[in-house]
């Protein structure tokens, strides 16, 4: 991940972490779940959040 992409997806939630594996690869970390994933957080649609369908 650049410094451009970076800058565009902000800062990461509270509690969470970059690292990168052994092999280069960027993972990341919740402090908060205990849990670790490749998928960066910042690109996941909020719990809150849902799409609707415009009925107009």
């Amino acid at each position: 991940m650049n410094v451009i992409e970076k800058m565009r997806l902000g800062p990461l939630p509270p509690g969470w972490e970059i690292r990168n594996t052994a092999t280069g690869r960027v993972y990341f970390v919740d402090h908060n779940n205990r849990t670790t994933q490749f998928t960066d957080p910042r690109l996941s649609v909020p719990f809150n959040l849902e799409t609707t369908k415009d009925r107009n």
